[in-house]
């Protein structure tokens, strides 16, 4: 049969792996990289020739070093992969690559031979993982796990005594979507047969775990490439963030931050390994006062407000695990008019430094009736806060009394009002040798908050209604005689 139909039947039933078929489409500049054929393997033998014909040998590599000769022929360039330019001819053959410059029977390698067997310790460091899906079966996350391995071929085995796999997942961690892994692994390989690295991200289950996704690295190109070494040798870390593929999906399945160090053996005893792990973490306690409110619009249609604050602290630990969100809120100031509320609310919130993500966010809503408006919101980014906690040997850190401006979605470009705030952060002994109390509950100190000096409500809504003090009073007075004279009556 002609061969661009046996080329395609062949391809279809026994497909090469995809280094092979990487290697072959790399540019003239990068053949430096070696090309070895293993256990039922397909390889393309490509001559370049002048016309549009392109002379191809199919050839089955055994590992018993058999080379067998599948069919030979020609085909039209096009329905092939692109030969390297400037080369004339490239050959393939069991542990070397050449290259042929057109004079009879000169051969010129351009890499060295590995017919011997090289043996390399791998180091695998794996920082985070971030944007992984949830995969947990009762909840939006994931208890992700490492497992690292170097894939070995069938007929290896059972034989080779390296090591080529670590599982980890008693260290999986629980709850999240970021992981932060903080690991390293050491592995043997050897080149050629075992180089092929492949990281996975599991899902731990209580019955059966799943896979997330995984990377795969071809360890050869890396260690036969001249700029790796020398990136190398001057301890110059090569980071990579790789995406994480799973068959069951064409989207990526997040990214990796890692990167990998390779070894001669005798080398790999005084190269030094690079803590990775995650820093000590301390508790704090975040100390919040609202003092109170101003320029808050009122709701259309409303001649009064009756106002309260929420706040909501959330932050992932360093560990990538979703802290629970802590939330407060103060008492109403009713009948408010100007939008001017006095709370002299302390709120407080457990955290750890350092952590991620850490957020503060405040709300001022409006009590009516059985409804609740969210007015305005502002959410402060507290990560300066923690640096700062992460850094300093003081047991408080202060930040000064502060306006905060606020917005909302429904009312974009208009200014919803103020909050005039403060802030402190306490390590947890501190906060255990002086207490404080949430809202204005003893021990009232540091600041003391004094109770806000508001008017009843009745004395609010008659004032916003343009009555006087006097006309208030006697107005609050004749609506108590007629509730008594109502209770005499029944």
């Amino acid at each position: 049969p002609e061969l661009g139909g046996l080329f395609k039947a062949i391809f279809d039933v026994v497909p090469t792996r995809s280094s092979l078929d990487e290697g072959m489409k790399r540019d003239s500049d990068e053949l430096g990289k070696p090309l070895h054929l293993r256990e039922n393997d397909l390889v393309r033998r490509l001559c370049d020739s002048e016309d549009s014909q392109v002379r191809v040998e199919l050839v089955r590599f055994w590992p018993t070093g058999k080379l067998e000769r599948i069919a030979t022929g020609t085909a039209p360039r096009s329905a092939l992969v692109r030969v390297p330019k400037p080369l004339q001819s490239l050959y393939v053959t069991p542990n070397l690559i050449h290259t042929q410059d057109g004079a009879a029977g000169e051969i010129a390698p351009i890499v060295s031979t590995v017919a011997n067997e090289q043996f390399v310790k791998v180091r695998v460091y794996i920082v985070a993982c971030s944007q992984i899906p949830a995969r947990s079966l009762f909840g939006r996350t994931s208890d992700p796990y490492l497992v690292v391995k170097l894939n070995t071929p069938r007929y290896l085995q059972g034989v080779y005594r390296g090591v080529t796999e670590h599982n980890d997942r008693a260290k999986y961690k629980a709850n999240t979507l970021d992981p932060y892994f903080g690991a390293w692994f050491e592995l043997d390989a050897m080149f050629p047969d075992v180089s092929e690295l492949e990281v996975q991200v599991w899902n731990a289950n209580y019955v059966t775990d799943d896979l997330i996704g995984s990377t795969v690295i071809d360890l050869e190109d890396r260690w036969f490439n001249p700029q790796w070494h020398e990136l190398k040798y001057q301890r110059k870390k090569i980071k990579e963030f790789r995406p994480l593929r799973n068959a069951s999906s064409e989207l990526s399945q997040g990214l990796m931050e890692m990167w990998v160090e390779i070894y001669r053996p005798e080398e790999a005893v005084n190269a030094p390994v690079v803590d990775i792990r995650a820093p000590t973490t301390t508790e704090w306690e975040l100390r919040v006062v609202v003092w109170e409110t101003r320029k808050v619009p009122l709701v259309d249609g409303h001649n009064y407000a009756n106002l309260y604050v929420t706040g909501e602290l959330n932050f992932e630990t360093i560990e990538g695990r979703l802290d629970t969100i802590q939330y407060h809120e103060t008492d109403s100031h009713t009948g408010l008019k100007d939008g001017r509320g006095i709370f002299n609310f302390r709120m407080k919130f457990s955290l750890e430094a350092p952590c991620k993500f850490p957020r503060l966010k405040f709300k001022i809503w409006e009590r009516w009736l059985l409804s609740h408006t969210a007015l305005g919101e502002s959410t402060l980014d507290l990560s300066p806060l923690i640096r700062e906690a992460s850094l300093t040997s003081e047991p408080t850190i202060e930040r000064q009394r502060r306006w905060v401006e606020l917005s909302h979605a429904d009312w974009p470009g208009q200014r919803r009002g103020e909050i005039n705030m403060q802030m402190a952060m306490v390590t947890k002994q501190y906060a255990e040798a002086h207490p404080v109390g949430n809202a204005r509950d003893p021990p009232n100190e540091n600041p003391f908050l004094p109770e806000p000096p508001r008017e009843s409500f009745f004395s609010q809504v008659f004032r916003s209604a343009g009555y006087g003090r006097v006309a208030c009073c006697c107005s609050m007075f004749l609506v108590i005689l007629v509730l008594i004279l109502v209770v005499l009556l029944t």
